[in-house]
């Protein structure tokens, strides 16, 4: 039943406001439903759903419905085993595969054919492996053990010092060993760069290596350390 002004006419008020909330409600149904039917859908819903299709992100898919499911934290997210990153290679670690003649144990392996050093814990794990520069056929290949070190000497023969060797050979006249680039003595300019180890240029026999992998050997070596020398 209609209401009535304290007058008694009809109250023509109501009638206006709900009109004008259909009309609304009418534009808001085409504008985020884009026909009729959800104009009138919109009648029907409560009125915490027409606030919800009023608001500016209506319609947005939530951040986590655009993530693949793999990335979102479930079991097939896992990394493979082909997925694993690939060895990084460095003047350290260059991943060059150890020589399988190469004895066992706690040892250094020098093989003159490439020029190459490798560190190898007892358990087999290489540690480091890196160029290094000697000279081909000495000393001879066989297995040594250092037996003595110094942090730094000098050889007047060739007039040159050099720092960290480990001395594991005995050749004609002096030892050979393991320390880094040599330098001229008066001068102390490098006969070699590092960038050139790796060439078999070396003099004596003995086996030069970059300064920071000659002072990292000379701590891990100890006296009677096996050290074995490939062809």
């Amino acid at each position: 039943m209609p209401s009535v002004s304290p007058d008694g006419a009809p109250d023509r008020s109501n009638r206006s406001v709900v009109a004008l909330s259909l009309v609304v409600l009418i534009v808001f149904g085409f504008a985020f439903g884009g026909s009729a039917r959800a104009a009138v859908a919109l009648l029907d819903a409560p009125p915490t759903s027409v606030a919800a299709a009023a608001h500016p992100l209506a319609g947005v898919a939530p951040v986590a419905a655009l993530v693949p499911a793999t990335a979102a934290g479930s079991p097939s997210a896992a990394p493979s085993p082909a997925a694993k990153p690939a060895l990084v290679r460095t003047a350290t670690r260059q991943g060059v595969p150890l020589p399988a003649d190469s004895g066992t144990g706690r040892r250094i392996v020098y093989r003159q054919t490439g020029m190459h050093l490798w560190v190898v814990e007892a358990d087999g794990t290489v540690v480091r492996d890196y160029a290094v520069t000697g000279r081909r056929g000495w000393p001879l290949v066989g297995t040594y053990h250092v037996f003595s070190k110094s942090p730094s000497t000098a050889s007047p023969k060739y007039g040159v010092t050099f720092r960290w060797m480990i001395r594991f050979a005995h050749g004609h006249a002096l030892s050979i060993g393991f320390h880094d680039i040599p330098r001229l003595m008066g001068s102390g300019t490098p006969i070699q760069a590092e960038s050139n180890l790796g060439a078999p240029v070396g003099h004596g026999g003995c086996v030069r290596q970059r300064t920071v992998d000659a002072q990292w050997l000379y701590g891990w070596a100890g006296i009677g350390t096996t050290v074995v020398v490939l062809r």
